[in-house]
């Protein structure tokens, strides 16, 4: 057996190649960017639109990178069975849930940012139902006819 010497990493006195785990998330963060920009030259958008779909695309970054830290901390919660750790996961869990709320609320603001720059929509009534006595409906029939 060979003498160890302060120099040596754990890597030579083990015999193993370490993993370099940077490089994985740039990999997978490189290829969401990609995903995105080719998205966003396909379609030409306005700067509203453009603001818009970069803050969403952000939101679902977020509620990944969530998602995957919840699945991590849980499985470091239920190893320990410390309560803080329980705590963290709760507090993770509570937070992708408001992002996923801030990205319903963004879906409708683009909704209503639509509806004001098209100006109001006609909507047609197929049927429509009176409510009150035959009376009421009588005068209203007869005020419409004058």
């Amino acid at each position: 057996m060979s003498t160890l010497t302060s120099n040596d990493t754990l890597a030579e006195v083990f015999d193993v190649h370490p993993i370099i785990i940077q490089d994985i998330i740039k990999t997978n963060t490189s290829i969401t960017t990609t995903e995105s920009n080719v998205v966003n030259q396909l379609v030409p958008v306005s700067s509203t639109d453009a603001e818009l779909e970069s803050v969403r695309g952000t939101l679902h970054d977020l509620i990944g990178k969530g998602s995957g830290a919840i699945d991590n901390v849980l499985a470091v919660a239920k190893e320990s069975q410390h309560p803080r750790a329980y705590e963290v996961a709760g507090l993770l869990i509570k937070n992708v849930g408001e992002l996923a709320d801030k990205l319903i609320n963004l879906q409708k603001a683009k909704a209503e940012l639509s509806v004001k720059e098209d100006g109001p929509r006609s909507v047609n009534i197929d049927k429509a139902v009176f409510v009150g006595s035959t009376a009421d409906l009588l005068k209203s029939i007869k005020k419409n006819n004058d």
